[in-house]
């Protein structure tokens, strides 16, 4: 999984209005990418991959994000 993947950032909303546990959910996250021996970095837009955890539906992890890297939004 890891091998084309190097640096996988994971990038938060504000946290305003969260619905969910996202430092919770960003930990498994963590956990997970590090069986297959990725980095996890925060907040980096240059990363390989960006995973944006946003609490609620108005989802600002990723809205106001002007990454272009390959992406999945949770």
């Amino acid at each position: 999984m890891c091998n084309s993947l190097k640096n996988i950032s994971i990038t938060f909303c504000g946290g305003c209005n969260p619905r969910i546990d996202r430092g919770g959910l960003a930990k498994c996250v963590c956990e997970l990418v590090a069986e297959y021996g990725c980095t996890v970095v925060f907040n980096k837009p240059d990363a390989d991959f960006i995973i944006y955890i946003s609490g609620c539906s108005a989802n600002c992890a990723w809205r106001y994000s002007k990454a272009q890297a390959a992406h999945t939004i949770v």
